[in-house]
């Protein structure tokens, strides 16, 4: 198909009985319901980081919370070319159950290829560490205490390595016990499948976290595998990340 437009009544579901493509100049508009794609995908070819359009943003007066409407249930799949930003916006059902909207977003650097992104509720694992790290001329300690409820899982199936930045939307409905009582965050990155993530506290840059548990960055990391939220006493000197937030 050229251009997908998804014009449902609110929170309809749409499932697929196959993948859904655009071409290479197409565009996807979710402008009311859901895309269920069970075993299936929804494909976007165009490179363009506008290419997906219609999805919720993030807002700062209300932190998490969506209309859970407008998404892809199910796996996402983006053409990456290059430097730009690219919405992945996927989550989980509708129900009372379930964690509805859980958006994440590639800020890429270099590197192109296909890259899917599912999101799947329950805890990714466990992770309790603390270590020591260094920013700029200063160390200091990383506790990283508990992990939030669901995570996202991010595959690249063309093209060389993909270097870039991730950015988390969690929904309020995933029921999260929030790991932080400091208020500062990171989107970790772990083997698929992994239980323990102990070991993978300092991959990709440390130094840079989030100030909002609902919406976390994971930064300088390249490849792509599993991704969750951890929190716990990271003491300045650290960069604290802003971000422009759309109502």
């Amino acid at each position: 198909m050229h251009n997908i437009v998804l014009d449902k009544d609110a929170q309809t579901v749409l499932t697929l009985n196959d993948d859904l493509q655009t071409t290479a100049t197409g565009a996807l508009s979710l402008v009311s319901g859901i895309i269920e794609t069970g075993s299936n995908k929804v494909s976007i070819q165009n490179t363009s980081s506008g290419a997906v359009s219609g999805f919720e943003g993030f807002s700062l007066a209300l932190p998490g919370i969506y209309q859970n409407n407008g998404f892809i249930y199910g796996t996402m799949e983006r053409q990456i070319s290059g430097a730009g930003v690219y919405d992945f916006p996927v989550g989980e059902g509708v129900g009372i159950t379930e964690n509805g909207y859980n958006r994440v977003v590639l800020d890429v650097a270099s590197g192109n290829g296909l890259v899917n992104a599912t999101y799947f509720p329950g805890s990714p694992g466990t992770i309790d560490v603390a270590t020591t790290t260094t920013c700029g001329v200063d160390e200091f300690d990383v506790v990283y205490t508990g992990m939030n409820d669901g995570y996202w899982r991010l595959i690249q199936t063309s093209g060389p390595t993909i270097a870039y930045d991730i950015t988390a939307y969690p929904n309020i409905l995933a029921g999260i016990t929030i790991p932080s009582v400091d208020g500062q965050y990171r989107l970790l990155k772990a083997p698929t499948g992994t239980s323990d993530w102990s070991s993978y506290a300092l991959t990709g840059d440390p130094c840079q976290v989030s100030p909002s548990f609902y919406e976390v960055v994971g930064a300088g990391y390249s490849g792509f595998s599993d991704f969750s939220i951890g929190g716990g006493a990271t003491p300045l000197p650290v960069e604290l990340v802003e971000f422009t937030a759309a109502n």
